[in-house]
């Protein structure tokens, strides 16, 4: 079967056409991707570094108290924090034992310098205070929390939050109290407990869509005693992004139909002068090639 001509040259011309337009578009949303979060996680960094300056010895000695009550006060087997969904947060301890534990100095005094940390992504300009409420998401754009590994879970495919500058529920916010178990989404989170700074892409999980650095707590002997994480929320930018992908695809899809709509159109009034042509030489040729 013979395919006409115009065809082949629209098919031909619209694959060029597509390709081009697709790959300069996929090369245009990279750049705009990496440069969006290489700017969020370049700023997360210096917060998260900064941040762990601030953690002193009593500070250190607080969060190995803490390691040590959730352990012994867990309601949760192993074999039940293993089975938590990827994302999800399941609570290890009852109601009554970290609401009492949260009342603690080593619990408060974590939870206000994770808040006095937390201003950072404040809009509002503010003295300091002696004691700092939680803020909402309206509010700041960062949330802050401590990480600790749990016993028989080497692994760091789920750790447990022993500190967070908003651990009340707040509004649709569920809170993220004390022996909160974190079934991790992204690798870098278990990453960031051998001793580098880490941070992650855009993700969703239960709480959210974050983008989020990871920095260790050293001790003096440069031990991991917790991770510091640092959540900006990225639901704006997520959005932002998706309308940028549906434009493309849509240009995409114009570009297609544009160039095969065209090329057929070409193809056509190009392809009847050469077919007139081709007839005529056809017709002729016998007359000009017979012997006389």
């Amino acid at each position: 079967m013979r395919i006409p001509f115009s065809l082949k040259v629209g098919f031909t011309t619209t694959l060029l056409a597509a390709s081009v337009t697709s790959g300069g578009l996929f090369l245009f949303y990279s750049y705009a991707y990496n440069l969006l979060l290489g700017e969020i996680t370049g700023r997360l960094r210096d917060v998260g570094y900064l941040g762990t300056l601030q953690f002193d010895d009593d500070i250190l000695t607080a969060i190995e108290t803490l390691k040590e009550v959730t352990a012994a006060e867990s309601q949760l087997a192993v074999e039940e924090i293993r089975q938590i969904p990827p994302g999800d947060a399941l609570l290890s301890l009852d109601e009554e034992t970290f609401a009492t534990l949260q009342q603690e100095d080593e619990y408060q005094s974590i939870s206000q310098l994770l808040r006095r940390i937390d201003q950072v992504g404040s809009r509002q300009i503010a003295p300091a205070q002696d004691f700092y409420p939680q803020l909402d998401w309206q509010t700041s754009t960062l949330g802050l929390y401590l990480m600790a590994e749990i016993p028989g879970i080497p692994d760091f495919q789920q750790v447990q939050f022993i500190g967070s500058s908003r651990h009340e529920a707040i509004d649709d916010w569920p809170g993220n109290p004390l022996g909160n178990v974190y079934s991790i989404t992204d690798p870098t989170f278990a990453a960031a407990f051998g001793g580098e700074a880490q941070s992650t892409g855009l993700y969703s999980d239960s709480f959210g869509t974050w983008i989020s650095t990871l920095v260790p707590v050293l001790d003096q002997d440069g031990r991991v005693v917790a991770v510091l994480g640092l959540d900006y929320d990225a639901t704006n930018e997520a959005n932002q992004l998706a309308v940028l992908r549906l434009i493309g695809l849509g240009i995409v899809g114009a570009s297609f139909l544009l160039s095969a709509g065209g090329s057929v159109l070409l193809a056509r009034w190009v392809g009847s002068p050469l077919k007139s042509c081709a007839t005529e030489q056809n017709g002729c040729g016998p007359e000009i090639i017979a012997p006389r």
